[in-house]
């Protein structure tokens, strides 16, 4: 280790007056390192009570009458954070976690308080943590970019984090974080050229050649590298990987992000939102040996699993045997929508979706486990009792091909009615397209719908649900899995099909359509209850008990 420079001393209090005495001036404490703690705390109470008639019992005793500052010691070398040299105290307990941290316990002689600290025998070997103190977090996953689920919810976690006082910091292929807080890795991003190439031999087939388990391997020490890299250059003390232990996008990033935390015992959090069991492109491949190892890892001491659902979790248990907590999607129901600022004002005529006309708003990804044909039927079913009707999806087509897509066209067409796909229109920001067109966001078009469809076939839990419900929209759900389990019996107010869209479907968003004022109080019920069940302050208290396990108490 470093040699460490500082003074020996202590507070002397008698009779209400404060002295401070210096016993040594040094430059090194040869031979004792940080992972014998002990060593440390005895050789500085030896020192301390030859000097006076203390009574001094290291590990749970007192000092007799005269408080003895050891805080202050501690704190003239630098061993604890700010304030607690202020603490006269004694260590009381210590408990090894295995190589990576001590929980070390002090009682204060002036009060009641205990004081808990970390130690970490890392790089920074000299340095004490304070329970409770701020953290440095890093979150690593194959992208934190754009509006998809899990950028979207990790940067919810990030936000909750950083109100708690912790800094956080990104890892992944593909990022829209600040640069200085930031490591991209190009290859860490599962579209990066040769990762799709890779990953296009690794399913769907049965037998894998030495040149591909090769390559495997070679991409993982690439990306394990990396990650020292990101831990070093941020100092990081937890790492909260995105989905990159559950779903197998990027086969070289999970093993390397399993063997990280197997070789560094750095604590984590891991996220999982979707499973590899959980999509059928995923059933047949050519690396079982590498799932199993790595989607999920099976971790116990300092690693947590966090799944989205009560499914997830059920499923975690019985297929891999480990436990997990169940973190639902959040949304910002403290803070209710911004009032328009006038930019967006002009979305339905750019658009040429004119102001009679009831606009439907499918707000999702065009995949086909979106179920966008429901929405489809639903307008022309609408359309077919004389409403001026125009359906519009909000993103891109492409992420699965384009087949669904041109699906979709030729079926909207069959119907004769107006879907508009204005992915080119809606993006992540505002600004102007190649040809000068304005470009809104999602939160632009949500205010100018008048009805939402989230006929999904199958969700991990369901973002857009909770932005209508934040956006005060009426809404048509079908009942996937998540839903009936975690949702429904919650008691929102929402149109509920089962996979068709009936004669009794359409004439329930008619009554919908056609009672603003039940609309209005449907509404405000689903906003208040997604505030109790859905909130940032969820997240809050369960990120503090995850955090707290981890690190000693409620962080």
């Amino acid at each position: 280790m470093d040699s460490v420079e500082g003074l020996l001393s202590y507070h002397k209090v008698a009779d209400d007056r404060v002295t401070h005495h210096t016993v040594a001036h040094f430059t090194e404490l040869a031979g004792i390192a940080f992972g014998n703690l002990y060593a440390l705390l005895l050789l500085l109470m030896e020192l301390l009570a030859t000097l006076g008639d203390f009574d001094i019992q290291p590990f749970g005793g007192f000092i007799g009458e005269e408080a003895l500052d050891l805080g202050c010691v501690l704190g003239e070398l630098g061993l604890v954070e700010e304030g607690l040299a202020e603490l006269d105290c004694l260590l009381l307990d210590s408990v090894f976690f295995g190589g990576s941290y001590h929980l070390l316990t002090y009682a204060s002689q002036r009060t009641s308080a205990t004081v808990r600290l970390l130690a970490s025998p890392r790089d920074r070997g000299d340095c004490f943590r304070c329970m409770g103190s701020p953290l440095r977090i890093g979150f690593v996953s194959t992208r934190f970019h754009g509006t998809d689920g899990v950028t979207l919810e990790a940067k919810k976690w990030a936000r909750v984090l950083e109100e708690k006082g912790h800094r956080c910091f990104w890892f992944a292929g593909k990022l829209d974080t600040p640069e200085a807080s930031s490591y991209l890795c190009d290859k860490a991003f599962f579209d990066h050229p040769e990762i799709l190439e890779l990953q296009s031999r690794l399913f769907d087939r049965k037998e894998r050649g030495r040149e591909t388990s090769d390559q495997i391997h070679a991409l993982r020490e690439e990306m394990k590298d990396a990650l020292y890299k990101f831990c070093a250059k941020f100092d990081l003390d937890l790492l909260i990987p995105q989905n990159i232990l559950a779903i197998p996008m990027h086969v070289p990033l999970g093993l390397a992000m399993t063997e990280f935390l197997a070789e560094t015992r750095t604590p984590a959090i891991a996220h999982h939102h979707d499973f590899v069991w959980e999509r059928e492109r995923f059933v047949h491949s050519c690396v079982p040996d590498y799932l199993r190892m790595a989607f999920p890892p099976q971790f116990g001491g300092k690693f947590r699993s966090v799944v989205i659902n009560s499914k997830g979790q059920a499923d975690l248990a019985r297929r891999a045997g480990l436990p997990s907590t169940v973190v639902p999607n959040v949304f910002d129901y403290e803070n209710p929508p911004p009032a328009p600022d006038g930019y967006a004002d002009d979305f339905r005529a750019q658009l040429g979706i004119s102001k009679d006309e009831t606009l439907v708003l499918q707000p999702t990804r065009v995949v086909p486990r979106k179920g966008i044909e429901h929405a489809i039927e639903l307008v022309r079913e609408l359309q077919k009792r004389g409403r001026k009707i125009c359906l519009l999806v909000s993103h891109e087509a492409g992420d699965e091909g384009m087949d669904y897509y041109h699906l979709l066209k030729a079926r909207a067409d069959e119907a004769g009615i107006r879907c508009h796909f204005a992915g080119d229109r809606i993006g992540e920001i505002r600004g102007e397209d190649a040809d000068g067109n304005k470009v809104y966001t999602l939160w632009d078009a949500y205010p100018h719908a008048d009805f939402v469809t989230y006929p999904s076939l199958y969700e991990g839990f369901g973002n857009a649900f909770l932005e209508t419900l934040y956006f005060c929209k009426p809404m048509l759900v079908n009942r996937y899995s998540v839903y009936t389990r975690d949702i429904q019996p919650l008691g929102f107010e929402v149109v509920e099909m089962d996979g068709v869209v009936t004669k009794n479907i359409a004439d329930q968003v008619e009554a919908v359509l056609d009672d603003p004022e039940g609309e209005a109080t449907m509404v405000r019920h689903n906003y208040e209850l997604a505030g109790r069940y859905f909130s940032h302050q969820v997240l809050h208290r369960t990120l503090g008990q995850l955090v707290g396990e981890l690190f000693g108490e409620d962080s």
